[in-house]
């Protein structure tokens, strides 16, 4: 993988549960979260208005993956708590 991503999980009081953050040379490029059910997982873009962001597709695609896969596992440990 590439060192210029990385997930940051969060916690933001606009969500009910967690939120993972995508992040590009710490640019914070989406955020997904689970608050309309795991079916529903959401994804927010974040435009970036200075700058625009170039990087391999395949990189960012498998980011997402380990984005969304760790959104489960939060909405999991959510579910488990009740």
């Amino acid at each position: 993988m590439n060192d210029k991503f990385f997930i940051e999980l969060i916690s933001d009081l606009d969500f009910e549960g967690m939120v993972v953050e995508v992040i590009f040379k710490n640019q914070i490029v989406a955020r997904l979260n689970y608050d309309k059910g795991i079916e529903n997982i959401e994804m927010e873009i974040s435009p970036c208005r200075d700058m625009s962001l170039v990087f391999p597709l395949e990189e960012f695609l498998s980011t997402i993956e380990r984005a969304k896969k760790l959104v489960v596992k939060c909405y999991e440990e959510d579910r488990n708590k009740k």
